[in-house]
């Protein structure tokens, strides 16, 4: 099989390069208009693909070359970690003192976060690491 491919393998190169320059010498027209042909398929399938990732993921359909802003990600971690409050309506009611164990209940509970421990616990354990194993015999004969 390996001997059959380094034989058909250059053949088809050798072919492919005559048919290249009969078409050259001959029509030089349908080369240019072949490239044409192969560039316009893949720019089809680029935007086409491009097309496809914006609906599905909402990523730009077109990106510029340069950064116009943040991320989405890193707008969403802003916006978690934020400690400033958002600029929304003033008007701040008062807090009824009846109503403060409502809200002790409806709030969950701090979770408590476990403490981190120092490390593994590792022990070596002692013996021989690279024991002899026995070779064995190459049963192929040629």
């Amino acid at each position: 099989m390996r001997k059959f491919f380094n034989v058909a393998f250059p053949f088809i190169i050798v072919l492919a390069v005559i048919g290249f320059v009969f078409t050259v010498i001959n029509n030089p027209m349908q080369i240019v208009q072949s490239i044409l042909l192969i560039a316009g398929f893949i720019a089809l399938f680029y935007f086409g693909y491009r097309f496809y990732l914006s609906r599905k993921y909402g990523m730009p359909f077109l990106r510029s070359g340069s950064k116009e802003g943040p991320t989405r990600a890193q707008l969403k971690k802003a916006k978690r970690t934020s400690t400033v409050r958002s600029a929304g309506p003033t008007n701040q009611t008062k807090v009824k003192p009846n109503s403060t164990p409502q809200m002790k209940r409806n709030q969950k509970p701090f979770k408590k976060t476990p403490k981190r421990r120092s490390g593994p616990n590792l022990t070596v354990i002692e013996g021989k690491k690279n024991k002899a194993k026995p070779k064995k015999k190459n049963r192929a004969s040629f």
